[in-house]
């Protein structure tokens, strides 16, 4: 996999996707306990820097930032990339170059970065909104 169509035709061969824009794609995960996760998959890059893929999924909307120590704490337990504020959301997010990535390098973090954000999101604001 080396270019952002090609992570496009694999994430439209085997999930349900929403394109958003032609560098983002939402995925909508169903989740035990009849919960749900989206997530979303973009690709930014310069020439510097090159091309990235980037995962991200919504884990509490910026109203809850009172929980976002919780949330710090939360994700510093799992070995994925990190928490951000975008837009009107505290999201945790994970990001890996696209130049030379393989399908298993896209599929573990995507699955992983899944169920993290759907245990935080239960655990920390009790809710079912991402």
């Amino acid at each position: 996999m080396a270019t952002w169509n090609d992570v496009v035709a694999h994430l439209e061969a085997n999930y349900k996707c929403k394109k958003q824009s032609p560098t983002l794609i939402g995925l909508n995960f169903t989740m035990p306990e009849n919960r749900s996760q989206i997530v979303w998959v973009e690709t930014r890059g310069d020439e510097g820097f090159g091309e990235w893929v980037i995962v991200s999924s919504a884990v509490a909307g910026i109203d809850q930032m009172s929980k976002l120590e919780k949330i710090c704490r939360a994700v510093n337990k799992s070995f994925i990339g990190g928490v951000v504020i975008e837009g009107e959301y505290i999201m945790i997010r994970d990001a890996f170059p696209l130049a030379n990535l393989d399908v298993n390098e896209l599929e573990q973090p995507l699955h992983f970065l899944t169920l993290t954000a759907e245990v935080i999101e239960k655990t920390v604001t009790g809710g079912d909104n991402f």
